[in-house]
């Protein structure tokens, strides 16, 4: 008899629980779909935006009358300081096949018998 109680104990806080569920996903989607309070929404975030775009540009000209960088200017720099670590990659990339090319040159060379004027720099010196 008691397990009788206790199981319909929980079946019906088990609907009750469902039935609240219902009744606060409806007003949530209530909520949602009130046009007053979207509109009231939309409304708020264009200001906030506005206003954002309106510091920005005053911390824009700020910037140069105070001469600090801005985070368009330290973005930019950074852009451009990753731009020039590739060039020297590439540029080292082109002397080492550069000198490997030379050693090649020059192997080939002995392996003739003659010998360059530059070699006979380096063996004056």
């Amino acid at each position: 008899m008691a397990d009788v109680k206790s199981f319909d104990f929980y079946k019906s806080l088990k609907m009750l629980g469902i039935g609240l569920e219902r009744k606060l996903n409806e007003q949530i989607q209530d909520a949602i779909n009130n046009k007053k309070a979207i509109n009231i929404g939309s409304f708020g975030i264009k200001k906030t935006s506005n206003s954002i775009n309106q510091l920005k540009d005053l911390q824009e000209i700020l910037s140069i009358h105070l001469n600090y960088p801005t985070k368009t200017d330290v973005t930019n720099l950074s852009k451009l300081i990753i731009q020039s670590e590739e060039k020297l990659d590439s540029i080292e990339e082109q002397i080492m096949e550069l000198a490997e090319s030379i050693e090649e040159i020059k192997v080939l060379l002995k392996g003739r018998g003659s010998v360059t004027n530059f070699e006979k720099s380096e063996e004056d010196e």
